[in-house]
């Protein structure tokens, strides 16, 4: 019975503790169980009380939203994160460069990462752009892969799919004389179930975790300095949320894959090469991972500051003990 307690937040079980107990140990009567029905509204009393921001305080509202909009993103982004776990693998570049080998051509890459490909070759004198793309295409077909027909511009290029990776195969003639082929794992199944998870806890966090702080705030000696560090330190939290939504956003609403610049990958920590590029920067902002955590580390600290320590709550219990004539 004493587990329903846990529905309340700390605040209300160190000071109604004994007035809780006492409830459910009315609602229990002479048989000691609490029916399902007093149970639930319990629970449910506790999970709003955990909710509810403290009356005639704007500064928590205006927290509470920041909270909540840094949490989203960050939940969003997280769930996107895992979602990667899903890429497919690639396959190596060396045996899908001889298998789709042009006669006469002088291979100038192979490279692979986890989440792409290249292979380019530079074409013999006088290839014709559109042959060397149909060939290709062909050899591809004969592989399983689905492909798209071959387009003409200022290059011979398709595209080719199979097993959750995208490859972009371009033919250039005249001085270029070269064919490049890149590659890169498309958007997992389960990708939105992950994506949705993440958001919809990232936003419960991050509206439980400013509720808890407005009320501890209030509580405190310093009600005026913890609410500016902690209001500071939510601001700060933003920088990195929107960089993390702007990727993920430039990632889920651009038409088809983009590469490997487009892809979100759990080891960047700012905006991925083309939604910078998309931006209008030369890409990704110059702070390495390093600086990023250090950042995270920088608005934890801050916002904490604004949790009261054991000696304010110590103070604080002091004074309601004392009366208000103290």
């Amino acid at each position: 019975m004493r587990a329903l307690l846990l529905a309340y937040p700390l605040r209300m079980r160190r000071r109604h503790g004994a007035e809780l107990i006492a409830t459910l140990t009315d609602l229990a009567g002479p048989s000691g169980r609490v029916d399902r029905s007093a149970r639930r509204q319990f629970v449910l009393d506790g999970l709003r009380e955990r909710f509810r921001l403290p009356a005639g305080r704007p500064t928590a509202v205006v927290a509470a939203v920041l909270a909540l909009i840094a949490g989203g993103a960050l939940g969003a982004a997280g769930g996107a994160f895992a979602a990667t776990s899903g890429y497919a693998d690639l396959p190596a570049p060396a045996a899908m460069a001889q298998r789709l080998s042009v006669p006469g051509s002088t291979p100038i890459s192979r490279g692979a990462s986890d989440h792409y490909l290249g292979i380019n070759d530079t074409l013999p004198a006088g290839a014709d752009p559109a042959a060397v793309a149909e060939r290709t295409r062909q050899r591809l077909v004969a592989d399983g892969w689905s492909v798209e027909p071959v387009t003409i511009d200022d290059a011979a290029h398709f595209k080719a799919e199979r097993g959750g990776i995208e490859l972009s195969v371009y033919a250039y003639g005249g001085e270029m004389r070269l064919r490049q082929i890149a590659g890169w794992p498309l958007r997992p199944a389960g990708f939105g179930w992950l994506l949705g998870g993440g958001l919809l806890l990232g936003l419960l966090t991050g509206w439980l975790l400013a509720a808890s702080m407005a009320h501890r705030i209030v509580a405190s000696g310093r009600p005026r300095v913890n609410a500016g560090l902690a209001v500071g330190g939510l601001v700060a939290l933003l920088v990195p949320a929107t960089a993390f939504a702007v990727s993920l956003w430039w990632y889920l609403m651009k038409a088809g894959s983009t590469g490997m610049g487009g892809l979100l990958r759990p080891d960047v920590w700012g905006l991925s090469g083309d939604a910078a590029r998309g931006l209008g920067l030369t890409g990704p902002p110059a702070v390495d991972q390093t600086h990023w955590l250090l950042t995270f580390l920088g608005v934890a600290a801050l916002a904490t500051a604004g949790v009261l320590t054991r000696r304010q709550q110590d103070w604080v219990r002091g004074r309601e003990a004392a009366g208000p004539g103290s």
